[in-house]
């Protein structure tokens, strides 16, 4: 693992909770006591761009590379050392890649001849989940796989929840021969069940699914989730999953107000997005939220910030 911020540190600690031999590098030796504390994993403070750091961490003897810096540069450079070092033995590696062009097909000559196996973006897949969060109220979870064309839901299932109180093989039987989802996991009474064809859904039931994006839909109307068109929605934080999300809700329409303590970062957002409103100001100032800014679009009267987004959505992406 290389890259102990907080991607890295969640992912290591994970990996290593399931039983796996984790050894995490980082150049910051403050993060690296953090993680070495807290869970049975080695740690090696250095480059891993330098050859020597690499062979201190023993990565002739990794399975797996996964590596999440902050720079993707370094992670793609990583990746190469890693696997001429490996040879010919078996190696899977994973990169955290936020170029959009290097992760797109343009830059798969690149990542091959890097030696990139897998691409993770966490700040472009944070923003997918929150879009899909916003669009399908009561999910519990949403998550983007396979460029989007798969996705993982899950859902807290209520009474009026057309699939409740029917079996997964009854429901199954309905859908043949091809389902466009597949019923992982239930989470009932805080015990985890592997949903079998007798498996009897319940009010309650915590359901995750597996689904293709065509079968989105379908499968929203038989978790008892309802579509909504959001509005207006009021990002706290300007940071690259707020940028990013921000741009995704103004292609569909929706009203952004971007909150953000740094100047120079509003005048970045102001200028990347046109279509949303940047405030600069302290997310924790209730003098903010109470201020003339905001414009009503029908009316152009001068609105307090909280009275406008009043029926909108307030988030907080986590950077």
């Amino acid at each position: 693992m290389v890259g102990a911020g907080e991607v890295g540190s969640y992912v290591a600690a994970l990996l290593s909770r399931e039983g796996n031999d984790v050894v995490v590098v980082d150049e910051r030796r403050d993060p690296l006591t953090k993680i070495e504390r807290d869970n049975d994993v080695l740690t090696v403070v250095g480059d891993a761009t330098n050859p020597s750091t690499l062979l201190e961490a023993e990565v002739d003897k990794a399975e797996v590379l996964v590596a999440v810096t902050q720079s993707y540069k370094t992670n793609l450079l990583v990746c190469l050392q890693v696997r001429q070092a490996r040879g010919e033995k078996p190696l899977s590696t994973i990169a955290r890649i936020d170029d959009p062009e290097l992760r797109g097909p343009a830059g798969r000559k690149i990542r091959e001849a890097m030696g990139v196996d897998l691409v993770l973006d966490p700040d472009e897949q944070t923003a997918g989940a929150i879009q899909e969060l916003l669009l399908y109220r009561g999910a519990r979870n949403v998550y983007e796989m396979a460029g989007g064309e798969v996705l993982l839901v899950g859902a807290r299932l209520t009474e009026e929840a057309p699939i409740v109180g029917r079996s997964v093989g009854e429901i199954g039987a309905a859908y043949e021969p091809e389902w466009d989802f597949i019923f992982g996991e239930i989470v009932r009474e805080g015990e985890s069940h592997v949903v079998r064809e007798d498996t009897i859904l319940r009010p309650q039931d915590l359901l995750r699914v597996v689904c293709r994006r065509e079968g989105r839909r379908e499968l929203m109307k038989l978790l008892g989730l309802r579509r909504t068109e959001v509005k207006r929605v009021m990002l706290l934080g300007g940071g690259r999953t707020a940028a990013l999300l921000a741009g995704r809700l103004n292609d569909r329409g929706v009203e952004v107000a971007i909150v953000e303590v740094q100047k120079e970062r509003c005048e970045e957002l102001a200028e990347s997005l046109p279509g949303s409103m940047v405030f600069h100001g302290d997310i924790t100032d209730t003098d903010l939220l109470g201020t003339r800014l905001s414009v009503d679009s029908a009316t152009r009267r001068h609105l307090p910030f909280s009275q406008h987004f009043a029926k909108g959505c307030w988030v907080k992406p986590y950077d």
